[in-house]
């Protein structure tokens, strides 16, 4: 769901960033390598793998061989293509002619070394859960997801769905450490001008604050935006775009 197109997230996410790269004392661990174009914003609904179009059998194959092939998941992108065309219908009617809103108004990391916030390593944006709008946007997103798994498209069907918007990861750090992955801190982070900045400021927020740091939780309320997702796109990995996007081969609209 690319969410990068929108003027407004890019001005939003890129003073976030450029303030806190320029935050002193310097986060430990941050680096401008590791922080995400805006243009390429996007909430991710699964990763594929995808092969060329495999050759029709050849002439002397058996009926058991080619009954297995038939039933192997074609993991294509015609395939992919041709069913994300075919769901376009269902979604449609699960968004009832209603746009698709997407509210990132939360921050966290995932899975730091240890457990340790203090060594994190990527930072997302992402809708809070509860309201009406989040719920709407789990069902449009866990339907293609589920659909994408059930069919074997997906490269790992026992990952459950996350619905977040990466800002910082260090797998992109330059030059690349030469052993694992280096940290950032997250501990640093929160205590930094720029993100005491987007911080939501209500006594509702208070309260969630109060509850997450008793329970020693991480997530923390934030306003960045609530924006449209226009299209459901299938995008190459590791692609550019002339603005920095992503590349998209094939989309439908909403």
């Amino acid at each position: 769901m690319p969410l990068g197109h929108h003027p407004e997230l890019r001005d939003r996410v890129s003073a976030f960033t450029r303030a806190l790269l320029a935050s002193a004392p310097a986060v430990p661990g941050l680096d401008a390598s590791i922080v995400i174009a805006p243009r390429r914003l996007h909430l991710t609904l699964g990763v594929m793998s995808l092969a060329s179009p495999a050759p029709a059998p050849p002439p002397a194959a058996t009926t058991s061989d080619a009954s297995q092939d038939a039933a192997a998941p074609q993991r294509t992108l015609d395939a992919a293509l041709a069913l994300l065309h075919a769901l376009a219908p269902r979604v449609r009617t699960l968004l009832g002619g209603a746009p698709l809103r997407v509210a990132l108004e939360r921050v966290d990391v995932m899975r730091p070394d240890g457990g340790d916030p203090a060594r994190a390593h990527v930072l997302w944006a992402g809708p809070a859960p509860g309201g009406e709008g989040t719920r709407v946007l789990r069902r449009v997103a866990e339907f293609v997801s589920g659909e994408f798994r059930k069919a074997g498209l997906v490269v790992d069907e026992r990952r459950p769905l996350k619905l977040h918007c990466t800002v910082l990861n260090t797998v992109y750090r330059r030059p690349r450490p030469t052993s694992g992955r280096a940290p950032f801190s997250y501990t640093a982070l929160l205590s930094t001008p720029a993100f005491e900045a987007i911080k939501m400021r209500t006594q509702e927020v208070a309260e969630v604050e109060r509850e997450q740091r008793q329970r020693k939780t991480t997530p923390v309320e934030v306003n960045l935006g609530e924006y449209t997702v226009d299209e459901i796109q299938i995008c190459e990995m590791g692609s550019w775009g002339p603005e920095g996007e992503y590349v998209s081969v094939g989309s439908i609209a909403l």
